[in-house]
C-alpha cells in the first residue's frame, strides 16, 4: 500500500515546484516521479513551460514553472 502524503510532504512539493526539477522533488520526497506528479495534479498544481522568457537564450525555453489552479 502506498505510504500518505503528510502536510509537510505536500508544502515541500508546493514551494519547489517551479524551483527544481521533478526528479529532483520527488527523490527528496523518497517517492516516484510519476506519483510526484500525481499528487501534484490532486493538489491543483501544474507544471507549464515559461512562454514569458524571450529575452532569455533557447537553453532557458525548458525551464518549468508551477502554477497552482485557484
Amino acid at each position: 500500500m502506498a505510504r500518505p502524503w503528510t502536510t509537510s510532504d505536500n508544502d515541500l512539493l508546493r514551494n519547489s515546484a517551479g524551483r527544481h526539477p521533478i526528479a529532483e522533488i520527488a527523490r527528496r520526497l523518497n517517492r516516484s516521479v510519476s506519483a510526484t506528479y500525481v499528487q501534484a495534479s490532486k493538489l491543483s498544481i501544474s507544471f507549464r513551460l515559461a512562454r514569458d522568457r524571450a529575452q532569455q537564450s533557447p537553453a532557458h525555453d525548458n525551464t518549468l514553472i508551477a502554477t497552482e489552479k485557484l
